[in-house]
Protein backbone atom coordinates (compact mmCIF):
# COMPACT_ATOMS: atom_id res chain seq x y z
CA UNK A 1 0.00 0.00 0.00
CA UNK A 2 1.41 3.29 -0.53
CA UNK A 3 0.67 5.28 2.09
CA UNK A 4 1.21 9.17 2.03
CA UNK A 5 1.63 9.74 5.92
CA UNK A 6 2.13 13.27 7.44
CA UNK A 7 2.18 15.11 10.88
CA UNK A 8 1.50 18.67 10.42
CA UNK A 9 2.51 20.57 13.11
CA UNK A 10 1.21 24.53 13.67
CA UNK A 11 0.82 26.86 16.15
CA UNK A 12 -2.98 27.38 17.68
CA UNK A 13 -5.14 29.73 15.47
CA UNK A 14 -2.69 29.75 12.27
CA UNK A 15 -5.02 28.83 9.91
CA UNK A 16 -5.31 25.16 10.64
CA UNK A 17 -9.49 24.91 8.68
CA UNK A 18 -7.97 26.80 6.22
CA UNK A 19 -5.27 24.33 5.54
CA UNK A 20 -8.26 21.35 5.74
CA UNK A 21 -10.37 22.46 3.35
CA UNK A 22 -7.98 23.70 0.89
CA UNK A 23 -6.59 19.37 1.18
CA UNK A 24 -9.90 18.45 0.77
CA UNK A 25 -10.52 20.45 -2.50
CA UNK A 26 -7.59 19.37 -4.03
CA UNK A 27 -8.12 15.98 -3.30
CA UNK A 28 -11.71 16.20 -4.29
CA UNK A 29 -10.54 18.11 -7.95
CA UNK A 30 -8.36 14.94 -8.32
CA UNK A 31 -11.63 12.76 -7.77
CA UNK A 32 -10.94 11.51 -4.37
CA UNK A 33 -13.11 10.98 -1.43
CA UNK A 34 -12.14 11.50 1.98
CA UNK A 35 -12.83 12.07 5.69
CA UNK A 36 -12.25 15.36 7.68
CA UNK A 37 -11.76 13.51 11.36
CA UNK A 38 -12.78 15.84 13.88
CA UNK A 39 -12.68 15.19 17.81
CA UNK A 40 -16.38 14.78 18.67
CA UNK A 41 -20.38 15.97 17.74
CA UNK A 42 -19.81 18.84 19.39
CA UNK A 43 -16.31 20.03 17.12
CA UNK A 44 -18.93 18.32 13.87
CA UNK A 45 -21.07 21.48 14.31
CA UNK A 46 -18.54 24.29 14.99
CA UNK A 47 -16.99 22.74 11.72
CA UNK A 48 -20.29 22.68 9.75
CA UNK A 49 -21.16 26.36 11.12
CA UNK A 50 -18.35 27.99 10.33
CA UNK A 51 -17.97 26.35 7.06
CA UNK A 52 -21.47 25.56 5.01
CA UNK A 53 -19.56 23.79 2.16
CA UNK A 54 -17.38 20.97 2.56
CA UNK A 55 -15.17 20.23 -0.83
CA UNK A 56 -16.65 17.85 -3.34
CA UNK A 57 -16.95 13.83 -1.70
CA UNK A 58 -15.36 14.88 1.89
CA UNK A 59 -17.21 13.75 4.78
CA UNK A 60 -17.47 14.83 8.02
CA UNK A 61 -16.79 11.96 11.00
CA UNK A 62 -15.83 12.10 14.83
CA UNK A 63 -13.02 10.26 15.92
CA UNK A 64 -15.13 7.67 17.55
CA UNK A 65 -17.54 6.86 14.45
CA UNK A 66 -14.50 6.28 12.26
CA UNK A 67 -12.83 3.87 14.97
CA UNK A 68 -16.30 2.07 14.68
CA UNK A 69 -15.92 1.73 11.46
CA UNK A 70 -12.42 0.80 11.50
CA UNK A 71 -13.03 -1.93 14.23
CA UNK A 72 -16.00 -3.22 12.15
CA UNK A 73 -14.22 -2.89 8.62
CA UNK A 74 -17.39 -0.26 7.81
CA UNK A 75 -14.70 2.24 6.25
CA UNK A 76 -15.60 2.19 2.43
CA UNK A 77 -12.84 1.35 0.11
CA UNK A 78 -13.25 4.56 -1.84
CA UNK A 79 -12.31 6.59 1.03
CA UNK A 80 -8.64 6.92 0.65
CA UNK A 81 -8.12 10.88 2.47
CA UNK A 82 -7.65 11.40 5.73
CA UNK A 83 -7.48 13.94 7.75
CA UNK A 84 -7.34 14.44 11.27
CA UNK A 85 -7.84 17.56 13.00
CA UNK A 86 -6.76 18.38 16.76
CA UNK A 87 -5.02 14.49 16.64
CA UNK A 88 -3.15 15.24 19.69
CA UNK A 89 -6.74 15.56 21.79
CA UNK A 90 -8.81 12.52 19.77
CA UNK A 91 -8.43 10.10 23.16
CA UNK A 92 -10.86 6.89 21.97
CA UNK A 93 -8.78 4.34 23.99
CA UNK A 94 -6.78 3.03 20.85
CA UNK A 95 -4.29 4.42 18.33
CA UNK A 96 -6.35 6.01 15.41
CA UNK A 97 -3.33 6.34 12.72
CA UNK A 98 -2.09 2.83 13.50
CA UNK A 99 -5.86 1.15 13.11
CA UNK A 100 -5.65 3.54 9.90
CA UNK A 101 -2.40 1.57 8.81
CA UNK A 102 -3.19 -1.89 9.56
CA UNK A 103 -6.60 -1.50 7.78
CA UNK A 104 -4.79 -0.26 4.50
CA UNK A 105 -2.37 -2.52 4.65
CA UNK A 106 -3.61 -4.38 1.51
CA UNK A 107 -4.84 -1.56 -0.46
CA UNK A 108 -4.12 -2.02 -3.91
CA UNK A 109 -4.49 2.02 -3.48
CA UNK A 110 -2.58 4.93 -2.50
CA UNK A 111 -4.13 6.18 1.64
CA UNK A 112 -3.49 9.81 2.45
CA UNK A 113 -3.38 10.39 6.09
CA UNK A 114 -2.47 13.69 7.69
CA UNK A 115 -2.67 14.73 11.19
CA UNK A 116 -2.62 18.04 11.87
CA UNK A 117 -1.34 19.03 15.47
CA UNK A 118 -1.07 22.44 17.51
CA UNK A 119 2.51 23.06 18.76
CA UNK A 120 4.51 25.76 19.96
CA UNK A 121 7.14 25.96 17.06
CA UNK A 122 9.58 28.27 18.91
CA UNK A 123 12.47 27.05 20.09
CA UNK A 124 13.83 26.36 23.45
CA UNK A 125 16.63 28.26 24.64
CA UNK A 126 19.68 26.65 25.23
CA UNK A 127 21.41 29.01 27.64
CA UNK A 128 19.81 29.32 31.58
CA UNK A 129 18.19 32.50 31.88
CA UNK A 130 15.36 34.11 34.02
CA UNK A 131 12.76 33.23 32.01
CA UNK A 132 15.01 29.45 30.94
CA UNK A 133 15.73 28.57 34.49
CA UNK A 134 15.91 24.32 33.11
CA UNK A 135 18.27 25.42 30.50
CA UNK A 136 22.65 25.16 30.72
CA UNK A 137 24.54 27.54 32.26
CA UNK A 138 27.45 28.66 30.11
CA UNK A 139 30.33 27.17 32.06
CA UNK A 140 28.66 23.53 32.06
CA UNK A 141 28.40 23.69 28.37
CA UNK A 142 31.61 24.92 27.29
CA UNK A 143 32.44 22.05 29.78
CA UNK A 144 30.50 19.35 28.18
CA UNK A 145 31.42 20.49 24.41
CA UNK A 146 35.42 20.47 25.54
CA UNK A 147 35.05 16.77 26.93
CA UNK A 148 33.63 15.83 24.18
CA UNK A 149 35.96 17.37 21.80
CA UNK A 150 38.77 15.78 23.36
CA UNK A 151 37.13 12.11 23.64
CA UNK A 152 37.04 12.68 19.44
CA UNK A 153 40.66 13.66 19.52
CA UNK A 154 41.19 10.45 21.66
CA UNK A 155 39.12 8.47 19.10
CA UNK A 156 41.66 9.22 16.00
CA UNK A 157 44.80 9.51 17.96
CA UNK A 158 46.55 6.36 16.54
CA UNK A 159 45.64 7.72 13.07
CA UNK A 160 48.62 9.18 11.44
CA UNK A 161 47.48 10.79 8.07
CA UNK A 162 47.74 14.31 7.73
CA UNK A 163 43.79 14.79 7.51
CA UNK A 164 43.42 13.05 11.10
CA UNK A 165 46.36 15.21 12.57
CA UNK A 166 44.57 18.60 11.24
CA UNK A 167 41.48 17.52 12.71
CA UNK A 168 43.19 16.97 16.18
CA UNK A 169 45.33 20.51 15.87
CA UNK A 170 41.87 21.88 15.16
CA UNK A 171 39.79 20.26 17.82
CA UNK A 172 42.88 22.05 20.12
CA UNK A 173 42.05 25.30 18.81
CA UNK A 174 38.26 24.66 19.45
CA UNK A 175 39.51 23.65 23.00
CA UNK A 176 41.48 27.10 23.59
CA UNK A 177 38.47 29.08 22.36
CA UNK A 178 36.07 27.01 25.02
CA UNK A 179 38.32 28.11 28.19
CA UNK A 180 38.77 31.68 26.96
CA UNK A 181 34.98 31.81 26.58
CA UNK A 182 34.87 29.87 30.15
CA UNK A 183 37.14 32.87 31.78
CA UNK A 184 34.83 35.62 30.48
CA UNK A 185 31.65 33.59 32.11
CA UNK A 186 33.49 33.71 35.23
CA UNK A 187 34.27 37.30 35.27
CA UNK A 188 31.35 38.17 34.15
CA UNK A 189 29.27 36.14 37.03
CA UNK A 190 32.22 38.08 39.33
CA UNK A 191 30.50 41.12 38.12
CA UNK A 192 26.95 40.08 38.46
CA UNK A 193 27.55 38.78 42.13
CA UNK A 194 28.90 42.50 42.78
CA UNK A 195 25.69 43.92 41.84
CA UNK A 196 23.64 41.30 44.07
CA UNK A 197 22.18 38.14 44.66
CA UNK A 198 20.48 35.76 41.96
CA UNK A 199 16.73 36.56 42.70
CA UNK A 200 15.46 33.59 40.52
CA UNK A 201 13.11 33.37 37.14
CA UNK A 202 10.42 35.64 39.05
CA UNK A 203 12.87 38.06 40.59
CA UNK A 204 13.84 41.27 38.95
CA UNK A 205 16.59 41.49 36.92
CA UNK A 206 20.21 42.92 38.54
CA UNK A 207 20.48 45.48 35.68
CA UNK A 208 18.15 48.30 35.79
CA UNK A 209 16.65 48.73 32.31
CA UNK A 210 16.85 52.63 31.90
CA UNK A 211 14.70 53.83 28.76
CA UNK A 212 16.09 56.38 26.35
Amino acid sequence: MPLLKQEICSPNQTGKTTMLLALASGYSALGLKGVIVLKNQEYVHDFQRRNEKLAGDFQLWTANELWDRLKFGRVQVPHQVFLIDDAEHIDIGGDLIKKLEETFADSPDFVVLMSFVSKSLQKQDVLMSKYNPDGWKLEHLAEKLRSEINRQSLNIAGDASYEAQLVTNNNFQIIGLLMQVEALQRESMVIMSSIGPDQGKIGRSRFEVKSC
